[in-house]
């Protein structure tokens, strides 16, 4: 599995700003399991829909984050403002664990 994600908009104006990059091949067993599962558990299901735009609140000072994820020959995109509203809470937090993982 491998995941991309960049961010545009905010306050400096990013523009497909790359945030992280990883890919399940190149991690050890345990942690590849790990960002499997975290990408599971917000319903990812590449055989059931390609593309999930979530939406709390609009305005251009809201970071856009753009997520891809490639399992196998399956590709899923998600794009989300993070407004911090509960719409994007789960989403959100995807991002901050797979952030972290990256840093382990």
């Amino acid at each position: 599995m491998k995941i991309l994600i960049t961010m545009s908009g905010g306050f400096a104006g990013f523009d497909n700003e790359e945030v992280l990059r990883l890919n399940t091949d190149e991690m050890e067993e345990s942690v590849a399991q790990l960002v499997k599962q975290k990408a599971q558990e917000i319903g990812i299901d590449p055989e059931d829909e390609q593309e999930r735009f979530i939406t709390g609140e609009v305005g251009a000072d809201f970071l856009r984050y753009d997520i891809l994820i490639e399992d196998g020959d399956q590709e899923f995109r998600i794009t989300f403002m993070d407004d911090e509203s509960p719409e994007t809470e789960q989403i959100r937090s995807l991002v901050k664990d797979l952030k972290e993982i990256r840093t382990e």
